[in-house]
């Protein structure tokens, strides 16, 4: 009989985070095992999980409020849920699904760690939420998205079962001799980590100062598409396919990543399958694949933005630089490629299965 395996998301929203957990699932399949996805709650735009069975705790949609009032009845659907399914291992995904961990077994509780989830927070709101998130992981078993979680979690004493690396799809990789006609292109994304205000600025700065400047934006949200309609010097493409995103890559530069912190990003990784070039603030988890020559390409957090933008138009501009850095990416993407297909036997080897 096939072990099922529930793992659990706060909502279905489009992240990288919420693609990944649909990969896992999709492993857990190819390691003889069973894997559903709950979702606690609805939002706009949710991504396919096709053919994957998705259960929902909640009808309404996610927001601050709802996880606080709603909580309660999200709590009582899952303890019905988990006494039919008395042998499931339960898997969560995210500090918010953490709420659920005291109703599960020590030998039945896995959690994925995809980041380090308190650096989001507010400074004043870090410290107490890191003690939250490390003695919660403490009460199962956890496997880390790459080496560079496994090592901070381990540094921050929680014991790691297993890394199971996250990689991007193979359906990013692209022609690598095509025109490239858009110099620098970013992912715009609500949050405070991910520093829409430094986009902003080099934006604003590429308008006044570098009209012939070609940037593009990618967002799965409306307000920043609204803000830039109409700005023919600004590219946008809102909520684009896998497809899509690989078109656009294969026309671009450089993406310059400008998170405070990830703890992976796979933004850049997928344009680097399609041979557009990483630019990255040290976000910690771009460490995993910029590596060799593209380990110069990280730059330090405290660089301003008109400095990163110098770097980004050098770059852009140095094309016997970007054909070499082109070949770099496109190998340690399809090498990457090779490791992943490993994860069903990483999932096996953890005793998940």
């Amino acid at each position: 009989m096939k072990k099922l395996v529930f793992i659990v998301v706060p909502s279905l929203k489009i992240t990288g985070g919420t693609k990944e957990i649909v990969t896992l699932s999709r492993d857990i399949a190819a390691a003889g095992g069973e894997a559903r996805v709950i979702a606690m709650w609805r939002t706009k735009d949710e991504i396919s999980c096709h053919p994957l069975p998705v259960d929902y705790l909640s009808s309404a949609a996610i927001s601050p409020k709802q996880v606080i009032a709603g909580m309660p009845g999200v709590l009582g659907r899952f303890l019905k849920m988990k006494k039919h399914h008395s042998a499931a291992q339960w898997m969560l995904s995210h500090y918010v699904t953490y709420a659920l961990a005291p109703f599960i077994g020590g030998n039945r509780l896995w959690f994925f760690v995809q980041d380090l989830e308190w650096t989001f927070a507010p400074p004043r709101f870090r410290g107490i939420l890191r003690r939250l998130i490390l003695s919660t992981l403490t009460r199962g078993r956890t496997l880390a998205a790459n080496s560079y979680l496994a090592s901070a979690l381990t540094h921050h004493g929680v014991r790691v079962a297993a890394t199971i690396p996250i990689w991007a799809s193979p359906d990013f990789q692209g022609a690598l001799d095509g025109r490239r006609d858009i110099d620098i292109i970013l992912v715009m994304r609500r949050g405070a980590h991910k520093r829409v205000d430094i986009a902003e600025r080099i934006l604003s700065l590429k308008r006044q100062s570098h009209p012939h400047l070609r940037m593009a934006v990618i967002t799965p949200n409306d307000e920043f598409a609204e803000a830039f309609r109409g700005d023919a010097s600004v590219d946008i493409f809102l909520r684009p396919t896998v497809g899509e995103m690989r078109a656009i890559y294969e026309r671009a530069r450089v993406f310059l990543l400008l998170s405070e912190h990830e703890g992976f990003g796979l933004p850049p990784l997928e344009a680097m399958g399609a041979g557009c070039v990483p630019l990255c603030r040290d976000a910690g988890g771009v460490r995993a694949y910029m590596r060799g020559e593209l380990a110069e390409n990280i730059l330090p957090l405290t660089l301003p933005a008109e400095d990163i933008l110098e770097h980004a138009m050098a770059l852009a501009h140095n094309e016997n630089c970007l054909a070499r850095l082109r070949m770099t990416a496109r190998k340690i993407f399809d090498d990457g490629l090779e490791r992943v297909a490993q994860r069903p036997s990483d999932l096996s080897a953890s005793g998940i299965l």
